[in-house]
C-alpha cells in the first residue's frame, strides 16, 4: 500500500477519533498530550516507512501533518468561530454570549474558556477577530423564512453557465460599486458554490481593489480545479 493511501487511512481511523475528543485534550495536562505526540509519531514512521529513530517534527513535516497541540487549537479557535456567527437566538450562542459576560473567568480552566484564551491570542498575533463574523444563514423550526437573506442583486447575476452579457455587466457594476465601499487592504470572494462537486471545476471570481491612482481597481477571474477543501 503505498504512503498516500497508509496516510488516508490513518486519518480516518486514529486521528479522527483523537480530533473526536479535542475539547477533552484541550485541558489535558502535557504528560497526556505526549501520548499523543508519540501516537502521532509512530503512525507516521510505518505511513511513511521512515527509520523508528525519526525525528516526529521531521515526520510531520514530510507528511505535510499538523503537530497534535496546533490541531487541537486549530478545531477549537474554528468550534468557537462557528458558535460565534450562529444567530442569536441560538441557545448555544447564547451560552457563548453568558459565558464571557457573567463567568469573565475559569476557576478551572474549560475546553470554552481555553478556545476563548486562543482565540484573543490569534487577535493579537493576526488581527483576525472572530467577533467581525457575519452570522450565517439559520432556519428555527416553525419558522417559514430564513434569519437572513442573500443581497437582493445577487438573483440578477444569472448563472455562470448562462450569463447573458447584460448580466456581465451588471456584474461589473456591482462589484465597482461593493469594491468602492472596501478597506485598502480588504478582498472580497463571491460564490454560490453551485458547482460544488462538479466534476468539471468550480468557478470563483475574486475581485480585489489597489486603491492608487494609477490602478483604481483590478479584477481577477479565477478557475479552481475540483479539490475537496473548496
Amino acid at each position: 500500500m503505498n504512503t498516500k493511501k497508509l496516510l488516508q487511512l490513518y486519518f480516518c481511523l486514529i486521528r479522527s477519533v483523537v480530533e473526536y475528543s479535542c475539547p477533552a485534550w484541550q485541558v489535558a495536562e502535557q504528560k497526556d498530550l505526549q501520548k499523543l505526540d508519540r501516537l502521532q509519531r509512530k503512525a507516521l514512521t510505518l505511513c511513511l516507512d521512515m527509520p523508528s529513530t525519526s525525528g516526529r517534527a521531521a515526520l510531520e513535516i514530510e507528511a505535510g501533518v499538523l503537530p497534535i497541540d496546533l490541531r487541537i487549537e486549530e478545531i477549537a479557535i474554528r468550534e468557537i468561530a462557528k458558535i460565534q456567527s450562529k444567530s442569536i437566538k441560538e441557545p448555544i450562542k447564547q451560552q457563548l454570549i453568558n459565558y464571557q459576560e457573567e463567568i469573565g473567568h475559569d476557576i478551572h480552566i474549560t475546553p470554552m474558556g481555553k478556545a476563548l484564551c486562543q482565540s484573543f491570542e490569534m487577535e493579537k498575533e493576526t488581527g483576525i477577530n472572530i467577533n467581525l463574523i457575519e452570522p450565517e444563514f439559520t432556519y428555527r423550526l416553525g419558522e417559514t423564512s430564513r434569519t437572513k437573506t442573500t443581497p437582493s442583486y445577487w438573483n440578477r447575476l444569472g448563472s455562470s453557465k448562462s450569463r447573458t452579457s447584460e448580466q456581465k455587466k451588471l456584474c461589473i457594476t456591482v462589484m465597482t460599486e461593493l469594491i468602492g465601499n472596501t478597506a485598502n487592504d480588504q478582498a472580497t470572494a463571491y460564490t454560490d458554490g453551485s458547482c460544488m462537486g462538479n466534476p468539471d471545476h468550480v468557478e470563483l471570481v475574486q475581485s480585489y481593489t489597489q486603491k492608487t491612482q494609477d490602478q483604481p481597481y483590478d479584477y481577477t477571474d479565477l478557475s479552481l480545479k475540483e479539490d475537496p477543501s473548496y
